[in-house]
């Protein structure tokens, strides 16, 4: 999920619905402040939005963000959360209390432990129960270990 992007991004959910609210993708761009092109862009997949653009389109197609990320991508991240949830790494770190580097490692899985403090005020910001905050944060974690290089001892 690099640099906020929607990594579970639907382009054909973005497209029906689009289509179903009867917007061309110029008039959906100006909705959301960019251009038909960058619509068309997202329609194809050349190009991923961020989860603040994400949850602009959501909106003005009367939709949840989360109705424009792909089914059954598996078991959520705390990205995948937060990105369902049309946040920035900074809004959710801010509606949470905590800084936005803080928020970020633990977004990574950097984060061994997970405080029972924090897990309630993320589930709060994302509309979730703790109990999928605590595995989403385990999710990424796992991710973050399988990454080349890590061994048992490390981090």
């Amino acid at each position: 999920m690099a640099g906020g992007a929607a990594a579970e991004f639907d382009p054909a959910r973005l497209r029906r619905a689009r289509e179903q609210a009867q917007l061309s993708q110029v008039e959906l761009g100006l909705a959301v402040g960019t251009d038909g092109t960058t619509i068309a862009k997202y329609e194809t997949g050349a190009r991923a939005p961020r989860a603040g653009r994400t949850a602009d389109m959501a909106e003005v197609l009367n939709l949840k963000p989360s109705d424009l990320l792909r089914p059954g991508a598996g078991i959520p991240t705390l990205a995948d959360l937060r990105v369902a949830a049309g946040l920035s790494q900074q809004a959710a770190a801010t509606a949470a209390g905590l800084v936005r580097t803080r928020y970020s490692m633990l977004e990574r899985g950097e984060v061994v432990t997970l405080q029972p403090g924090i897990a309630e005020e993320l589930a709060k910001v994302f509309g979730v129960s703790i109990d999928a905050i605590r595995t989403a944060h385990s999710v990424s974690r796992a991710e973050y270990m399988r990454r080349p290089g890590m061994d048992f001892y490390q981090v």
